[in-house]
């Protein structure tokens, strides 16, 4: 079991200090572990694969993205052009008849 204690001396004075019991100020951890070296590879090999996890996302959601919504743009511009066109060409006869007599 590894427990830390911090000692602080200075602080013993302090009467509104919460560690203050007349003495001098004590705080003990909690039991923690002391990690070996193969614990940071670890670590780090983990964070790559999430990383490598979320690049997949990522690129699996920008190409269905792109992949639908390209065409359905095209399509929405298309229509679009083929209704003022015909607007348009509408207008142009009726202003281009000639007078009725």
């Amino acid at each position: 079991m590894t427990i830390i204690s911090i000692s602080q001396p200075e602080a013993a004075y302090l009467k509104g200090n919460p560690g203050y019991q007349g003495g001098v100020p004590e705080v003990w951890s909690s039991r923690f572990i002391v990690t070996p070296s193969l614990t940071g590879r670890f670590l780090d090999a983990q964070r790559d694969i999430g990383h490598g996890e979320e690049y997949k996302k990522w690129r699996l959601g920008v190409g269905i993205g792109v992949g639908l919504g390209v065409p359905i743009l095209m399509a929405v511009t298309a229509l679009g052009t083929w209704i003022l066109g015909k607007r348009i060409e509408g207008r142009k006869h009726v202003m281009t008849a000639p007078p009725k007599s």
